[in-house]
């Protein structure tokens, strides 16, 4: 029997001498994703593909690095033409787990004590959607379980202990890459010490409850969790800036740090 290929108003171009090579090795996941990435002009995301495919996260980045090495694609944060893509969906793009996968995982990686540690931390039940960001961060991050009770303790050490705003967190994190138990201590570290600071901060800055802005929230993190200056030393920088130019600057006062 012959079989012959019936074109319709369009075709998809495929790579064809390494998919010539290794067709008869693919499984059908992998070819599933080789043909939806052609089909979405080149590339797409973990949350796109396992939508179209029924497919899990964990299946979808497995396929990807499987034909990463094989050189059919790009799975290192970058399209084929070397262009830098956000490492990361945007929090509303995040894979959603049915109730079954989220039941398999669970009891695959044996989670349900972190599960119940969280909840312990933070004082309440969760939701399916709760779980289900958190099952994300485990299954689609691969963020561990240590990883994510540091995460989880610190939201909770500064009074933030919902869900959506630890997935946020976590996410932007890793886009950072705080991706390990160990960079995020580091990371938390720093950033306790400046939310214990914060409040000296504002009365000498005579800043009230007014918002940091990212400017301001960088020399801060610089300042404190990066040159690791005490609040005196700051205090010093502050009054230096104030008679200088005659009004609370960051930006002067960065200067003036920075040559300590």
């Amino acid at each position: 029997m012959k079989y012959g290929m019936i074109y319709g108003p369009s075709a998809v171009v495929l790579p064809d001498k390494v998919l010539r090579e290794r067709l008869a090795e693919m499984n059908g996941t992998e070819l599933k994703l080789l043909v939806y990435v052609c089909l979405s002009g080149g590339e797409c995301d973990t949350a796109s593909a396992c939508a179209a495919l029924g497919i899990t996260p964990s299946e979808a980045d497995d396929a990807a690095l499987k034909l990463s090495g094989w050189g059919l694609l790009s799975a290192d944060g970058k399209s084929s033409d070397g262009r830098t893509k956000k490492k990361t969906p945007v929090p509303k793009d995040l894979p959603h787990y049915s109730g079954e996968e989220i039941g398999r995982i669970i009891e695959q990686n044996g989670l349900r004590t972190l599960m119940d540690e969280c909840q312990r931390i933070l004082g309440t039940m969760f939701s399916t959607a709760e779980i289900n960001k958190i099952i994300a961060l485990f299954d689609y991050l691969k963020l561990d379980e240590e990883y994510l009770l540091i995460l989880v303790t610190h939201c909770s050490k500064i009074g933030k202990r919902s869900i959506a705003y630890i997935s946020k967190m976590a996410y932007t994190l890793f886009d950072e890459g705080i991706d390990t138990p160990h960079k995020l201590e580091y990371r938390l570290k720093a950033s306790e010490r400046v939310y214990d600071m914060e409040p000296r901060l504002r009365k000498l800055f005579g800043y009230g409850d007014r918002a940091w802005t990212p400017r301001e929230k960088d020399y801060l993190r610089q300042w404190i969790g990066e040159w690791d200056f005490s609040f005196e030393v700051i205090e010093k920088a502050f009054f230096i800036t104030v008679d200088k130019t005659g009004k609370t600057s960051l930006a002067y006062m960065n200067k003036v740090l920075s040559n300590w």
